[in-house]
Formats: C-alpha cells, sequence, structure tokens
C-alpha cells in the first residue's frame, strides 16, 4: 500500500516537472520572439529616421568688461627697468582696487624681459687719394600731430554721434564702442659714415662690417582686468595711462556667468525643432515617433570686443570722457534632433 503511495507521488511530481519545462519553455520562446521583433523594428527604424535642426537665441546685456594693461619700460640696466616698471603696475593694482575692483578680477598675464639688438656697422674705402673728408646719409621719417587735441576733438565728436542716434530712437544696448586707438608713430633714423680718407677717382668702394650688440632692454609686463562698475570705466582708462600704463588693449564686454543663458538658448532652439516638427507632419502626412537622439553643435557666445590703445605721454588739457558703450552680446546655440518616421 504503501509502495502504491510512493509511485503515485513521483508521477505527480514528474507531471509537474515536466509541465513546469513546458511552460518555461514556451515563455523563453515568447520572450526571445518579442525581443527580436523589437529589436527588428529598431533596426528598421534607424533606417527610417528624419533628422531636423533648429537654433535658439537669447540677446543679453554684458555684466563685466574685461581689458588689458600694459606697462612696457625700456632701458641699459635690467635692474632699473624691472624696479621701475614693478613701482608702476603696483601703483596701477592699487588704483584699481581703489576703484572697487576685486583681487580675484586682476590677473598677470605677461612679464616679459628681452634684449633689443642693433647692427654696429663699420665702412672703409679702400687706399686711394681722396679729397672729400666724409660720407654720411640720414633719413628721418616723422608723423602724427598733438595726442591731446585728437584726444579731445575726437571724442567730442563721437559723444555728439552717439547723442544724435539715441535722439533717432536708436536704444543704448544697440550702440557699441568696437575700437578706439590713439598709437604712437616712432621715426627711424639711420646714420652711415665711412672713415676720413681723400678720393680723386668717380667711384668708392666700401667695405661692410656688421655685427649684432644688445642695445637695451624692454620689459613687457601685462595684466587682465574685469571691471564690473561701466560707470568706472572712463576714469580708469584716464587715470591709469598717468600710473604708466601705456598700452591698453582688448576691451570686450560679456557676461560673467553665461551657462543659464546658454541653458535659455538650447531651450529655445528644441522649441523650434518641435514647432517644426508638427508643421512637417501636418503638412506631409508623414507622422514622426519617438525621438531617436538629441545632438548639440559648437557654438560659441558673440562677444563683442574694442582696442584701445594709448600712448604714455601726459594729457595736459581737460579730456572729453571717451564714449564707450557696452551695448549687448548674443549666445545662439544650435540643436539636432533625431525621429523615428512611424
Amino acid at each position: 500500500m504503501e509502495e502504491i503511495k510512493v509511485s503515485s507521488f513521483n508521477k505527480k511530481l514528474i507531471v509537474f516537472l515536466l509541465a513546469f519545462l513546458v511552460i518555461s519553455l514556451i515563455f523563453g520562446l515568447f520572450s526571445w520572439g518579442y525581443l527580436t521583433l523589437t529589436q527588428a523594428k529598431n533596426i528598421a527604424s534607424q533606417n527610417r529616421t528624419m533628422t531636423l535642426s533648429g537654433s535658439g537665441k537669447i540677446t543679453a546685456i554684458p555684466d563685466i568688461a574685461g581689458i588689458t594693461l600694459e606697462i612696457i619700460n625700456e632701458g641699459k640696466s635690467v635692474q632699473t627697468i624691472t624696479k621701475d616698471n614693478n613701482t608702476k603696475m603696483a601703483a596701477v593694482i592699487d588704483y584699481l582696487k581703489q576703484q572697487g575692483v576685486d583681487e580675484k578680477d586682476i590677473q598677470t598675464s605677461q612679464y616679459t624681459i628681452t634684449p633689443v639688438y642693433e647692427q654696429k656697422c663699420n665702412y672703409s674705402a679702400p687706399n686711394s687719394s681722396i679729397e672729400t673728408s666724409s660720407i654720411q646719409t640720414t633719413e628721418i621719417i616723422n608723423e602724427g600731430k598733438s595726442v591731446q587735441t585728437i584726444t579731445k576733438d575726437n571724442n567730442t565728436k563721437m559723444a555728439a554721434v552717439i547723442d544724435y542716434l539715441k535722439q533717432q530712437g536708436v536704444d543704448e544696448k544697440d550702440i557699441q564702442t568696437s575700437q578706439y586707438t590713439i598709437t604712437p608713430v616712432y621715426e627711424q633714423k639711420c646714420n652711415y659714415s665711412a672713415p676720413n680718407s681723400s678720393i680723386e677717382t668717380s667711384s668708392i668702394q666700401t667695405t661692410e662690417i656688421c655685427s649684432p650688440q644688445i642695445s637695451f632692454y624692454r620689459l613687457s609686463q601685462t595684466i587682465n582686468v574685469k571691471i564690473r562698475d561701466f560707470n568706472k570705466i572712463d576714469d580708469i582708462i584716464g587715470k591709469v595711462s598717468d600710473l604708466g600704463v601705456n598700452n591698453i588693449s582688448n576691451l570686450n564686454f560679456a557676461v560673467d556667468n553665461p551657462e543659464d543663458l546658454e541653458n535659455q538658448a538650447k531651450i529655445q532652439a528644441i522649441q523650434n525643432i518641435e514647432k517644426r516638427a508638427f508643421q512637417f507632419s501636418n503638412e506631409t502626412g508623414i507622422k514622426l515617433g519617438r525621438i531617436l537622439n538629441i545632438s548639440e553643435s559648437d557654438s560659441y557666445p558673440v562677444y563683442q570686443r574694442a582696442n584701445v590703445f594709448l600712448d604714455t605721454a601726459k594729457f595736459e588739457v581737460p579730456q572729453a570722457p571717451a564714449p564707450i558703450e557696452p551695448g549687448s552680446l548674443e549666445i545662439n546655440k544650435m540643436m539636432s534632433i533625431t525621429y523615428e518616421i512611424k
């Protein structure tokens, strides 16, 4: 009797195991089929796609101005020009801090000391019977007028132009300084001489012997400055030249933290793409499905830049403020979305 019960239990166990195996096999086949079908649809979708692109543009008002200040000294002694240059730059940095420029917004970008060579040349003529005593040639090039006069006149005229534009309804953010230059023009002096001799013949042959020699040393020290109070730009540009700065350049306006504006431009670009996708589907009858890919093209903010170069000459007459306008800047982003075609 017990043997019959054991045999019956074994049969039931075997039937249960067989049923479990059959169900597992059916479930496995179904899962495999579903996965294969899904993969096939994905492969087909990859060959049936459409990519649409769109751009987003955000216009912003700059909140920082960047400017480069350089002091250049020349002289025979490295020690002398170094001491003089460092004293002047320390005075400039102290003044900037007094104007509210934070220490973290002042950065040294260059400090170089380089020798400047000149050619020392000797000219000699062969022995001959010469009646004249010397031969000398001098060339002088001189250009330009008074720095003080042209600066005052130019700034006054530009201020009048800007006032007129504003009277005509041109918004202040649509007016921006793109260049402001005052550059010294140097003269070139060349002296050539031959030793005393007397010449009877009509032709003179000279021998030139030249060797490079250090004439002086040039020290250049440059700092990059961020100015956050635009009302102080004119005063800073005018004062630092009095403190020894003889090259002011790369005046540019930007947004200190552009990440939020860049994200806004991206969102705007995606919204424009979605509008185009909706319009495309309605006009062509082609149905777009799920999004397969979103990509961003490289793009950069369109920053505005103005160049200012000043000579070291002290302004002896009152100067009209330089009419410098920050204007506006554009942040552009290009996005692309790839859709599945149903």
